[in-house]
């Protein structure tokens, strides 16, 4: 998070995980006005990623911000699918009925990263 004596001016949140490679340091949202200002801390997410373990640091986010941030490169294309609600089914519970020992994890995470109004 920057401040700048009055207000926010940025914020980031990031999550580490052990993947195949090794850990990951994910940023899962970062976003904030005057980005010239906070591109550069960025920086400091790496230094933290390398004292935690993380073998990279990953952004899941548009592609213009490849040629923001200095030694990234693409290596995934993220993909979504809009699920609509299925028919008779009110809440998830309803989904699971009948099943024994079912463990059901919901996270919700930014899968984007984020800039002002998306000018970038």
């Amino acid at each position: 998070m920057t401040w700048n004596g009055r207000t926010v001016e940025s914020a980031a949140a990031t999550i580490l995980i052990n993947s195949e490679i090794g850990k990951v340091c994910i940023i899962t949202v970062c976003g904030g006005s005057d980005i010239r200002r906070w591109l550069p801390l960025i920086a400091q997410i790496e230094t933290y990623a390398r004292a935690e373990g993380c073998k990279r640091v990953r952004i899941y986010g548009r592609k213009g911000w490849l040629h923001m941030l200095d030694g990234f490169e693409e290596r995934h294309v993220i993909m979504d699918k809009e699920l609509g609600l299925q028919e008779g089914v009110e809440n998830v519970s309803a989904v699971f009925s009948g099943v024994d020992d079912v463990r059901v994890l919901f996270y919700n995470l930014p899968a984007t990263l984020f800039c002002g109004e998306g000018r970038h």
